[in-house]
């Protein structure tokens, strides 16, 4: 969650150029300037912007998802972060806010309840080919040598169901991680990669059921 240290603004070059500038004849005014994120097209009715793609609403998310993810362990953010954000969603509508805080949140369900985010790293591809490599070598070893050990029918096809089962979900999971927003991230910046890949994407899923389960109180009651 920690990030690179920001030393904060060198006061001493800035008051030192403010000072030349001034000795020059220039008339200079301090200002602060808010760093604002890139929407795209513009709403002439509310004067908000929508974001026009899925693409730029992935990519805004992914952003704020990795500035407010430390707010989870009380961690604090500064306010040019701070700012920077509140600029980013004024300006868009409310059906791109929700959206986009839909993925952001998402996002931060695969940190902390799944391992999405090690598995979408090169290092979790690697374990991935590693894992499903190992468990199709044993299937074939084991079908061309089960012949050799005097083992009950029954046992050998219930280890030869087990091995295709295992093949199967490995290669179902990738299939998942493939389909999801973090390979999305990563397919976004590699156009040849995307068009080879999008063969084997799953359909895209609804992110979330659109309804919240609530504690029935009038139930707890009768019950008791």
């Amino acid at each position: 969650m920690l990030t690179p240290p920001d030393a904060g603004p060198n006061y001493s070059k800035f008051m030192e150029e403010f000072t030349l500038r001034q000795y020059e004849g220039f008339h200079v005014m301090p200002d602060k300037v808010i760093e604002e994120a890139r929407v795209q097209v513009d709403d002439p009715k509310n004067g908000t912007s929508s974001i026009s793609t899925d693409a730029d609403r992935l990519n805004q998310a992914y952003n704020l998802f990795t500035t407010f993810r430390r707010l989870f362990v009380n961690l604090i953010l500064s306010f040019q972060e701070r700012d920077s954000s509140q600029s980013l969603v004024g300006k868009m509508t409310y059906e791109d806010a929700f959206k986009v805080i839909e993925i952001e949140l998402g996002f931060m369900f695969d940190v902390l309840y799944t391992k999405g985010e090690i598995f979408s790293s090169r290092v979790g591809c690697y374990l991935r080919f590693i894992s499903l490599s190992i468990t199709f070598v044993v299937l074939v070893f084991f079908s061309f040598f089960h012949e050799k050990n005097q083992t009950k029918k029954t046992d050998l096809v219930i280890t030869f169901l087990l091995l295709v089962v295992a093949v199967l979900l490995e290669l179902y999971s990738i299939l998942l991680l493939v389909s999801s927003d973090w390979a999305d991230l990563y397919l976004d910046k590699n156009a040849k990669i995307k068009k080879a890949v999008d063969h084997f994407r799953l359909g895209k899923y609804p992110r979330w059921s659109n309804s919240l389960a609530q504690h029935s109180l009038l139930s707890f009651c009768l019950k008791k």
